[in-house]
């Protein structure tokens, strides 16, 4: 009977993991950035007030949308990315993107976002605090 069950779960993980899309990487594994590159799209919406903190778009050929507060960019604030498929290694690089595009609006360079800072995974998104730096 063990072994069905360990059988059933070796199965449905190998499932489950299938559907996931994970970042393309070279053969010496390192991230194939043309490769991101070329499946990122992203649009945000200009209103009367600037730019509403919110994008749609694609990547890795799977539809995502974000959220985050733009109230003060200097500080950090939470950018929240739904996609269902997306692996986290694939929400981070996409946090990397829209991260350079928010700092672009105040015309301001993106912190760093490290891998042991970032994520807080939840059914169907990844929640991650950004922030850009301060203007010399």
């Amino acid at each position: 009977m063990l072994r069905v069950v360990l059988l059933f779960a070796l199965l449905s993980g190998s499932v489950a993991q299938a559907e996931t899309i994970d970042v393309p990487v070279l053969a010496d594994g390192k991230v194939d950035l043309d490769a991101i590159y070329s499946t990122f799209k992203a649009t945000t919406y200009a209103v009367e007030t600037g730019r509403m903190p919110e994008f749609t778009g694609s990547f890795l050929e799977q539809s995502f949308s974000a959220i985050y507060d733009n109230s003060d960019f200097t500080k950090p604030f939470d950018l929240i990315i739904k996609s269902t498929d997306l692996s986290e290694n694939a929400y981070f690089m996409l946090a990397v993107l829209l991260n350079d595009i928010i700092c672009l609006e105040p015309k301001l360079p993106p912190n760093k976002l490290l891998w042991q800072e970032t994520a807080v995974s939840f059914s169907g998104g990844w929640k991650v605090q950004l922030s850009c730096a301060e203007a010399d």
